[in-house]
């Protein structure tokens, strides 16, 4: 009869010569800071104090792996209160560790669940500091100081994530995209570069550079800052006098409708070069909207006879003949623009009404799609491709 051994007496050899228990919970310790270290890269908070904790990490490690080292080869001969001390300053070690993953679930939880919308913040990068983490592989790791947003005088500390710091720069302008978490903790979604501060940059030192104008106006178009395309559009034109469809874009991106001043401001330098369609007929709408109805009709008639074939000269005709009363002439010019672009739903749905008001027998109009004349048309013309907002598409890089 074979007698098989107890497990324990088999293994009992094996956990003398090796780490025993201590070894699984080093083991185990590592595995959770570097889980921990992870949530701390996905839901970064700004702060002052993570240049101290992070290296701490490594630190915790390489006392416990030391410290088991030293109890099981080295101290064991010495007696009790060298293996005590070490338990002491293993244990203290481990409390830090359990403390730091501990924390790193609870910002698990405030970013996972995050209900408010992101706020997007200007700020500027003081400095960028590159280090190693010994975690038994020395891994490199860096962290940005940038100007906060919470107050004068202070600077936030930030994870940078793997190769987020080769895009970034001492003294570069960025948008930081903050969100507040669950458990109402501010976390770092992402750092980009504030492409509009680069592009000011540029035309501050370099006056002349054509391309550094174009790609500043359309930055301030999609960031929203419109009072400023005016005056970037016309240092464009006047080194690029050419590109007048370039104002033709932005002044359709914006809406005349909505923003007749604006526009009129972008459009009057492109309206003294070449002859563009859409410049000339969205400009008449402009100026027709800002109280000069006679340039308006002069700009919208020279666009018709140009291009009769084309709708948005017989839209703006019709807008301007109805906002001055002639009824008749105005249905005429609608019903024009619908017979070279039916999809005018503004145009469409308001055109029976007219017509009852001008005394004239309804017809059928069908059903179509599209928005009012004028309004803003972001995907069209030569700055509505490809660029969208910062806080959730990709730009194109110059």
């Amino acid at each position: 009869m074979i007698v098989v051994p107890p497990l324990t007496t088999l293994l009992r050899p094996l956990w003398q010569i090796g780490w025993g228990w201590l070894a699984l919970v080093h083991a185990l310790l590592t595995v959770l800071c570097l889980t921990a270290l992870r949530v701390h890269f996905v839901y970064r908070v700004p702060g002052t104090i993570l240049p101290l904790v992070v290296p701490w990490i490594g630190t915790v490690l390489t006392v416990t792996e030391v410290s088991i080292f030293l109890r099981h080869f080295v101290l064991r001969p010495f007696g009790r209160l060298a293996e005590r001390t070490l338990r002491t300053v293993e244990a203290l070690a481990v409390v830090g560790a359990v403390m730091f993953v501990g924390y790193s679930a609870v910002l698990a939880v405030n970013g996972w669940w995050s209900p408010v919308p992101v706020k997007i913040h200007r700020s500027a990068v003081v400095r960028i500091v590159r280090a190693e983490l010994d975690i038994g592989v020395v891994a490199p790791i860096s962290w940005i100081e940038l100007r906060s947003w919470r107050g004068a005088g202070r600077t936030e500390t930030v994870l940078l994530r793997p190769g987020e710091d080769s895009r970034l720069w001492p003294g570069q302008e960025v948008f930081v995209r903050v969100r507040w978490g669950y458990l109402v903790i501010p976390w770092v979604m992402g750092i980009e570069r504030d492409d509009a501060g680069y592009y000011r940059r540029i035309v501050e030192h370099v006056p002349t550079a054509a391309r550094a104008w174009k790609e500043l106006a359309t930055e301030y178009l999609y960031a929203d800052e419109w009072e400023k395309l005016p005056t970037t559009v016309a240092r464009y034109l006047a080194l690029v006098p050419g590109d007048v469809a370039f104002a033709g874009g932005v002044a359709a991106a914006m809406g005349v409708v909505q923003r007749p001043v604006l526009v009129r401001a972008v459009l009057e330098p492109a309206l003294a070069g070449p002859f563009n369609y859409r410049v000339f007929a969205l400009g008449g709408m402009a100026y027709h909207l800002t109280g000069d109805s006679a340039r308006g009709l002069e700009l919208l008639e020279r666009a018709r006879q140009t291009d009769p074939a084309n709708y948005l000269a017989y839209q703006g005709l019709g807008m301007v003949h109805e906002n001055q009363g002639r009824l008749v002439e105005a249905v005429a010019m609608y019903e024009a623009a619908l017979a070279r672009n039916p999809n005018l739903p503004y145009v469409a749905t308001g055109l029976p009404k007219l017509r009852h008001r001008a005394g004239l027998p309804p017809i059928g109009v069908p059903s179509v799609r599209d928005s009012p004349p004028g309004a803003a048309d972001s995907s069209t013309g030569p700055v509505g491709a490809a660029r969208k907002d910062s806080r959730g598409s990709k730009k194109k890089d110059p």
